[in-house]
């Protein structure tokens, strides 16, 4: 005798949106309208670890449709939950790509833009182990880097 889940597995499936889907005419999420809606854009960190020394937010700011520019100043401050990566709360950077600002704006496009208008940094990588060197980029000086032993 064969159980319900076995007489599952491996079945067609009748999909509602299945058609709609091939045909390319499904409508998604993202394709609804919604009043008043804004778009962010994150600003990833390009080292693996260090502190943020500055982030001049003065060039997204400044342009067209700009709403909002967040940051470890500016973020709302949230309850310490033990978890040493929370967003914005801090200066510093635990992993490449860890978000260390965010640009908010009337269109997706315009917040990718205001992100993209940000100074970025040019880093090599920190070759020594010693948790006290450290060691300032040579393009910006956004970021000091800690030692990667440490």
């Amino acid at each position: 005798m064969t159980t319900a889940l076995e007489r599952a597995v491996g079945a067609p499936v009748a999909r509602i949106e299945g058609v709609a889907k091939v045909r390319g005419v499904a409508r998604y999420a993202a394709e609804y309208p919604l009043p008043a809606l804004a778009y962010g854009s994150v600003v990833a960190s390009r080292i693996a670890r260090g502190r943020v020394r500055r982030i001049d937010s003065d060039a997204a700011l400044d342009l067209p449709g700009v709403i909002a520019f967040l940051d470890h100043r500016t973020a709302p401050r949230l309850h310490d939950i033990g978890d040493e990566a929370m967003q914005f709360q801090d200066d510093v950077v635990h992993y490449r790509g860890q978000p260390i600002a965010l640009v908010v704006a009337e269109t997706l496009e315009q917040a990718r833009a205001a992100a993209d208008a940000l100074p970025r940094l040019s880093t090599t990588p920190n070759r020594t182990t010693s948790c006290s060197a450290r060691y300032i980029p040579s393009c910006t000086g956004l970021i000091t880097s800690t030692g990667a032993g440490c």
